[in-house]
């Protein structure tokens, strides 16, 4: 995906992509995430380093990032510095009262 996202970058023929990460934070997300954390900054670069020194993708605007996460005991909790720049939306179960 992300491959392809560079291309349409290139190409100048971007389109929004939503990439889900369920299950997000069974590993540290701050650890393999942090290349994208970058990205909430308006003025980053938007470019991703595979390894070579050709393997460059440019990402433009079009990446969008959704994440999934059980908050509980069995997770690795979420990093300040995600959350702070993270839109936390928090679903409760049914009947149960905000609070």
């Amino acid at each position: 995906v992300l491959r392809q996202i560079s291309e349409e970058t290139r190409q100048r023929a971007e389109r929004t992509w939503w990439v889900l990460l369920d299950e997000a934070n069974l590993s540290p997300m701050e650890h393999y995430w942090s290349d994208f954390v970058r990205f909430t900054d308006p003025e980053s670069e938007r470019t991703l380093r595979l390894g070579g020194p050709d393997e460059i993708l440019t990402l433009g605007t079009g990446p969008r990032f959704v994440a999934t996460i059980n908050y509980d005991h069995t997770t690795e909790p979420l990093s300040p510095r995600i959350i702070d720049r993270a839109a936390i939306i928090r679903l409760r179960p049914a009947g149960v009262p905000a609070g």
